[in-house]
């Protein structure tokens, strides 16, 4: 019974591609949050 490996082959860019994604995700997210935050403020002050 022969034993099936899998490889995974990426590029240094492809992890650069990701890293700017994520970034950007937090980012997005941050503003997201801060604004939710800044309306619960204005409406229960």
């Amino acid at each position: 019974m022969k034993k099936k490996l899998i490889s995974f082959n990426a590029k240094d860019s492809a992890f650069q591609k990701t890293g700017k994604m994520i970034n950007q995700n937090m980012l997005s997210l941050s503003n997201f949050i801060y604004k939710i935050f800044n309306q619960i403020r204005i409406i229960n002050p």
